[in-house]
């Protein structure tokens, strides 16, 4: 066999100004075996409308269309009906580049690994940026150990978008507790990708243009969105301390990880958009909760102003930490200004000099 089928599995919602886009990117690839499954999460635009008129011109295409669910759900609808060799996660609003399945097969026939890793970069106002990358050469991993130190160690590998897998390693569908969760949900299903997987190779392209949505739910502060508790990160958790795959020096690395990003998830809490009581009761949840008591009160991060957030927090002085957040968040404003101020100068300058 010199070549294998992807299915290319598209979660699609609300975004018709978008989805024609994602979809010519598919049509347009070199590579040309491949079916493109559109599953409709209960659209209430045209992008429904938009994916049946493609399925007319094209009999790789085939849309479904079901109630709302979120992410996890659709996907694993689109899962159910993959008929593919390999297995691609596309977002609607998203993009690829021309080449990118005909690179993913040539890697899978060489390297005879059961998932792939790629590069991205952001797409906004019609302009391309990279904004790191997080494979910048080839690099094959079979011990499981390393695997998850690598993949759990940084939250770009988190992303569906970013990987082509095996069929035999397609999540199962255990994860309802989790589709509710409107943020880094793809981290469950990739611990369980990345346990099916013997064998994953990190690649240095760069397939992938994320399109910077300010109306996706990942850039909305609504409180709605928001699950208190942690779920995703205790999944981990619990994943890594089943398998006894680290050493004690591998979990002081990942505890001071996570609670840079529980911090994160604490200067989020204070910029919701709700009312301060709400704040402080989503905060007493957090301080309650088994993630945070079973393992990550235990940890600080490498960052004095971090730490000392989370000392309030782990002090349960909610009212004082919500303020501290506040000022952070301003100090952060104001030197983001001044910083493009300087960079104005420095420009203007250059510039009367030539």
């Amino acid at each position: 066999m010199n070549h294998f089928l992807f299915s290319i599995c598209v979660p699609v919602y609300n975004v018709e100004k978008y989805v024609s886009e994602c979809i010519e990117s598919v049509l347009k690839q070199t590579y040309k075996f491949f079916e493109l499954i559109l599953v409709d999460d209960g659209s209430r635009d045209d992008s429904l409308k938009i994916c049946k008129e493609y399925e007319k011109k094209d009999n790789r295409i085939r849309v479904f269309s079901k109630k709302n669910e979120g992410q996890i759900a659709t996907r694993n609808f689109a899962f159910s009906k993959a008929s593919g060799n390999i297995i691609l996660c596309l977002d609607s609003d998203d993009f690829w580049e021309p080449e990118t399945l005909d690179k993913l097969n040539q890697y899978f026939m060489k390297y005879n690994c059961d998932c792939i890793y790629y590069n991205w970069k952001r797409f906004f106002k019609g302009e391309s940026y990279l904004d790191k990358k997080i494979n910048d050469k080839i690099e094959l991993i079979k011990d499981k150990r390393l695997l998850f130190k690598k993949i759990l160690g940084d939250t770009y590998y988190n992303s569906m978008c970013l990987k082509a897998f095996k069929k035999n390693c397609i999540p199962s569908n255990n994860d309802k507790v989790f589709e509710i969760i409107r943020h880094a949900e793809d981290l469950v299903q990739t611990v369980e990708i990345m346990d099916k997987s013997d064998c994953v190779l990190f690649v240095p392209d760069i397939f992938y243009n994320y399109r910077v949505n300010m109306n996706s739910i990942s850039h909305n502060a609504s409180s709605r969105f928001y699950v208190p508790g942690n779920p995703v990160r205790f999944f981990a958790y619990n994943f890594l301390k089943e398998k006894n795959l680290y050493s004690q020096e591998d979990w002081d690395d990942y505890g001071k990880f996570c609670a840079s990003i529980f911090y994160s998830n604490l200067l989020k809490i204070s910029r919701l958009k709700t009312s301060i009581k709400e704040k402080i009761s989503i905060l007493e949840i957090e301080r309650d909760s088994e993630y945070y008591n079973q393992f990550l009160k235990s940890y600080k991060t490498g960052n004095g102003l971090k730490n000392l957030s989370l000392a309030l927090f782990k002090k349960k002085k909610f009212i004082m930490l919500y303020f501290f957040l506040a000022m952070i968040k301003m100090l952060n404003c104001s030197s983001f200004f001044l910083r493009k101020l300087i960079k104005s100068t420095f420009y203007l300058t250059f510039n009367k000099k030539i």
